[in-house]
């Protein structure tokens, strides 16, 4: 079964950032410092236009 980060990426590659905002989520509790995780977060929040929770 593929990891939490990579399938946070996955989905944001194919602009599904509500199904990439809750893996990313997933990740980061699994690992809180799994930089990529939040980057994906972040970035999938940006798109949507939730600017203040891409920054955090």
């Amino acid at each position: 079964m593929p990891n939490a980060g990579s399938m946070a990426f996955a989905h944001l590659f194919m602009d599904h950032f509500d199904a990439a905002t809750s893996w990313a989520e997933k990740a980061l509790q699994e690992l809180p410092t799994f930089l990529l995780a939040a980057a994906a977060l972040a970035t999938s929040h940006a798109l949507v236009g939730r600017m203040a929770q891409a920054r955090g």
